[in-house]
This record gives C-alpha cells, structure tokens and sequence, in this order.
C-alpha cells in the first residue's frame, strides 16, 4: 500500500453489509480495469483487472445482492472474462437459481455450460428443467444435461418428456431419455433365470 493511504478489508465490509451502494464507475474495461464507485460509511473508488480478487469479489457482490438487474446482468458479463473457478461457478449457480430476471438466469447458465459439468451443475440444470418459467432458460440447462448424462436426471426428465409446455423440450427429453434405455435395464423388470 502506499504511503498515507488506509488499507480497507473489503471481504470484511462486504460481508457485515456496510456498502450502501456499488456503482459501476465507467462504461467499460479500458486497459483491462474496472472501476467501481462504492457507498459506505466513506466514499470509495476502486479499480482493478479481472484478475484480481477484489474485483471478482464486487462482481459477486453485485450479482448476488444488487437490486438493479441492469448492473447484475453487467456483473455476470464482465464474469465471463475472468478464469473459470470454483468460486465463480457456485455464485453463478446461485444467480441461476434465485434470480429474478431471465435475462440474468441465462447469461448465468451460458456461462456455466463453459464448466466441467459435475454434480453441481447438473443437479441446479434439474431443478432449472423443472422449476425455471424461461423457455430459453431451461433448453440452456438440458443443453449441459445432454453433455454428460446420468442415470440420477432420469426421474426429472420423465417429469419433463410428459409436462413441460415447449413441444422441443419435450421431445429433447424424450430423446434423452431413450439414451438412457439404451444403456440402463429397467429396475422395474424382473429377470427370471
């Protein structure tokens, strides 16, 4: 730190809730920085690469509890530039699943069909496939189920091949679904030696 500057722990500030508001200070990356306006009990500007945790840490902060979806849907753009990690795909789980604006929901998943997908993912595009109003949304989830597909989406995609609203949903959950019958005997079948 420089001389006569206080430091600041803003995991500590962002976790007792003392930011009144976080505002994107300009309209962009320029040189590869983003800068932050941020209210609190002191005025703040912050700035800083998407490499560094500090600025992962307000993209968070920003996606999971700002109240203008306009500076969400920024945060989990600006998201997409930073290095996958586990970190990120969890609150872009959250933001997947607790989101109110579709918009945000599906840039989240987008960004969550560049990851491995592990249980994680594949159990939050489930409940996405059953709950998730947005048709967009939920092809979005049955694209990454369809990467990597496990006897456990089974019951969510029968749900799916007889309920769901969208003719292609349907129809791709059904195509699933024969993959699995392919592969899997039926444990309801009983085999007599």
């Amino acid at each position: 730190p420089e001389k006569n500057k206080p430091t600041i722990n803003i995991k500590e500030i962002l976790k007792s809730g003392q930011f009144g508001q976080i505002k994107f200070a300009d309209n962009g990356l320029h040189d590869n920085h983003i800068r932050f306006a941020v209210e609190s009990k002191q005025d703040l500007e912050l700035s800083g690469s998407m490499d560094d945790e500090l600025v992962t840490d307000l993209l968070f902060y920003l996606l999971l509890h700002d109240q203008n979806p306009g500076k969400r849907l920024k945060a989990v753009k600006l998201l997409q530039n930073t290095q996958p990690a586990q970190e990120t795909k969890m609150v872009l789980i959250s933001a997947l699943l607790t989101d109110s604006n579709p918009g945000i929901r599906l840039k989240s998943i987008r960004l969550l069909s560049t990851y491995k997908p592990g249980k994680i993912i594949q159990d939050a595009c489930m409940k996405v496939l059953l709950e998730d109003e947005n048709e967009a949304v939920r092809l979005s989830a049955m694209d990454i189920m369809e990467k990597a597909p496990t006897a456990s989406m089974i019951p969510a995609l029968q749900v799916v091949s007889v309920l769901d609203k969208n003719d292609f949903i349907r129809d791709r959950a059904q195509d699933l679904l024969r993959h699995f019958s392919m592969d899997v005997p039926n444990p309801r079948l009983e085999i007599n030696s």
